[in-house]
Protein backbone atom coordinates (compact mmCIF):
# COMPACT_ATOMS: atom_id res chain seq x y z
CA UNK A 1 0.00 0.00 0.00
CA UNK A 2 3.13 1.97 -0.58
CA UNK A 3 1.19 4.32 -3.26
CA UNK A 4 -1.24 5.40 -1.16
CA UNK A 5 -0.95 9.11 0.20
CA UNK A 6 -0.34 8.74 3.76
CA UNK A 7 -3.96 10.21 4.72
CA UNK A 8 -5.61 7.56 2.74
CA UNK A 9 -3.46 4.56 4.37
CA UNK A 10 -3.96 6.02 8.02
CA UNK A 11 -8.05 5.47 6.71
CA UNK A 12 -7.28 1.99 5.50
CA UNK A 13 -8.97 -0.68 8.41
CA UNK A 14 -8.66 -3.94 7.09
CA UNK A 15 -6.96 -5.50 4.16
CA UNK A 16 -7.86 -8.76 2.20
CA UNK A 17 -6.31 -10.66 -0.16
CA UNK A 18 -8.33 -13.65 -1.49
CA UNK A 19 -6.00 -14.34 -4.15
CA UNK A 20 -3.13 -11.84 -5.30
CA UNK A 21 -5.19 -10.79 -8.05
CA UNK A 22 -8.10 -9.67 -5.43
CA UNK A 23 -7.09 -7.23 -3.08
CA UNK A 24 -9.90 -5.58 -1.03
CA UNK A 25 -9.53 -2.41 1.20
CA UNK A 26 -11.86 -1.71 4.08
CA UNK A 27 -11.42 2.07 4.49
CA UNK A 28 -12.94 3.81 7.54
CA UNK A 29 -15.98 5.66 7.12
CA UNK A 30 -17.52 1.95 5.82
CA UNK A 31 -15.52 2.76 1.83
CA UNK A 32 -14.54 -0.87 0.36
CA UNK A 33 -12.17 -0.33 -2.49
CA UNK A 34 -11.83 -3.17 -4.91
CA UNK A 35 -8.01 -2.89 -5.58
CA UNK A 36 -7.68 -5.57 -7.67
CA UNK A 37 -3.43 -6.74 -8.25
CA UNK A 38 -0.69 -4.64 -6.93
CA UNK A 39 -0.16 -4.19 -10.66
CA UNK A 40 -0.51 -0.22 -11.53
CA UNK A 41 -0.95 0.53 -7.92
CA UNK A 42 0.67 3.97 -8.46
CA UNK A 43 -2.45 4.94 -11.00
CA UNK A 44 -4.98 3.26 -8.84
CA UNK A 45 -3.96 5.07 -6.09
CA UNK A 46 -4.12 8.29 -8.15
CA UNK A 47 -7.73 7.58 -9.18
CA UNK A 48 -8.98 6.53 -5.58
CA UNK A 49 -7.81 9.83 -4.08
CA UNK A 50 -10.38 11.71 -6.74
CA UNK A 51 -13.22 8.94 -5.99
CA UNK A 52 -13.11 9.34 -2.38
CA UNK A 53 -14.16 13.09 -2.79
CA UNK A 54 -17.48 11.57 -3.36
CA UNK A 55 -20.27 9.88 -1.34
CA UNK A 56 -19.92 6.51 -2.39
CA UNK A 57 -19.47 3.13 -0.48
CA UNK A 58 -18.22 1.17 -3.11
CA UNK A 59 -15.04 2.01 -5.04
CA UNK A 60 -13.48 -0.41 -7.94
CA UNK A 61 -10.28 0.80 -9.08
CA UNK A 62 -8.54 -2.61 -10.64
CA UNK A 63 -9.21 -0.98 -13.78
CA UNK A 64 -8.18 2.75 -13.01
CA UNK A 65 -8.71 4.10 -16.63
CA UNK A 66 -12.55 2.57 -16.13
CA UNK A 67 -13.14 2.76 -12.60
CA UNK A 68 -16.55 2.12 -10.75
CA UNK A 69 -18.30 3.65 -7.85
CA UNK A 70 -21.46 2.54 -5.69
Amino acid sequence: MGALRSDIAARVERIQAGSIDNIVLKLSGGVTVQWGSAEDSANKAQVLEILLDQDVSEIDVSVPGRPTTR
